[in-house]
């Protein structure tokens, strides 16, 4: 209730001094308190606004905040978070009672707030996950090829008025087919053609939000099989629209292999070895260029592939694991296989692209 007079209500007087005379629909999931009385009554006589109640049970396949909203705070929370350990000794305050409940709290709310502050800045791509879900089908059909409903294979063709009485009349006329509605053509409705998320028809990407995958101009980690994937390219840590889960998965480069045994010791021995690193939103790709002159503070500098950016890491060695569900801080070596089976020491390097 308080979210419809304070939100709702106020949103849609916002700019005009009074409720708009077209009576708005707000489309919702099956939430209890969304599904009382006194919330619809409140939004139809206060709001003049329909309750619309989804079906149950679907909720990631027709709401636009599980069609990528959802995701692209979370990555964003993560992506603040990772920036946070990064500083000075957050990393051991975070893991250690130095921090308290209500400082962790406190964080956590800024990296959500500065999360939806990014996500509403981009009106565009918020309007993308509507017509993804079919949330803004038109009257003419147009956009339909926008509907691109998670799970569902082949495409649906969405039926005009004509077409559905047809069908309820019994009608075994051919012409009624997907070819028919073709040849005939004027106010029909199109087949959905698939998902345009990555086409040129979208245009609601991310661009300016640290989505983008174009490369950095200045360095980036190559390993010997030039034809493999770069560390952690596989899914681009930050898309939206990425229906993969929710973290980034672990993938290891073609030619390579885990390192099975824990090092010996955290020494210069590591230097210049591929490594995985867990953190918050996943499995991370990178190269051990340095190592730590104040081991109290962090180990190891570590380049990372998939933003090009250089971290200090703690690298412990009671956290070497490679369990793809192991906890956020774990990490494992990567080691070469040559074609005939034999194990070597990856010789991966840095190479300036301008050069």
């Amino acid at each position: 209730m308080e979210w419809a007079k304070r939100s709702c209500c106020e949103g849609l007087i916002r700019g005009r001094g009074e409720l708009p005379k077209a009576r708005s629909i707000l489309i919702m999931d099956n939430l209890h308190a969304q599904t009382t009385d006194e919330f619809k009554g409140y939004l139809a006589k206060q709001c003049n606004t329909i309750a619309w109640l989804g079906p149950s049970e679907c909720t990631d396949e027709v709401q636009p905040v599980d069609a990528g909203a959802g995701r692209f705070v979370k990555v964003e929370v993560g992506s603040e978070m990772d920036k946070w350990l990064d500083q000075s000794d957050n990393i051991e305050r975070w893991e250690t009672v130095s921090l308290t409940a209500s400082d962790r709290r406190a964080l956590i709310t800024q990296w959500t707030g500065g999360a939806r502050a990014k996500l509403n800045s981009n009106q565009g791509y918020r309007h993308h996950l509507f017509e993804k879900c079919g949330m803004a089908m038109t009257v003419d059909g147009s956009g339909d090829n926008r509907i691109t409903l998670e799970g569902l294979d082949p495409p649906y063709t969405f039926p005009n008025d004509e077409d559905s009485s047809k069908d309820e009349g019994g009608s075994e006329d051919s012409s009624d087919g997907p070819e028919g509605r073709e040849e005939k053509g004027a106010g029909r409705r199109e087949p959905v053609v698939g998902d345009e998320r990555n086409g040129a028809k979208s245009g609601e990407g991310m661009e300016g939000a640290g989505y983008s995958d174009e490369d950095d101009d200045s360095k980036h980690v190559s390993i010997p099989d030039r034809r493999a994937s770069s560390f952690g390219r596989g899914r681009q840590h930050g898309d939206p629209d990425n229906p993969e889960d929710e973290t980034q998965g672990m993938e290891i480069p073609a030619g390579f292999r885990l390192q099975e045994s824990t090092p010996g010791a955290l020494d210069r021995l590591l230097l210049q070895r591929g490594v995985l690193v867990r953190l918050g939103m996943g499995w991370f790709g990178g190269l051990i260029i340095e190592q730590s002159p104040q081991r109290h503070l962090y180990d190891y500098c570590v380049h990372l592939e998939v933003d090009h950016s250089t971290r200090n890491m703690k690298l412990p060695l009671d956290k070497y694991s490679g369990d793809p569900d192991a906890a956020v801080g774990s990490w494992v070596l990567l080691e070469s296989v040559s074609r005939a089976g034999r194990v070597r020491t990856p010789n991966v390097t840095l190479v300036d692209q301008d050069s």
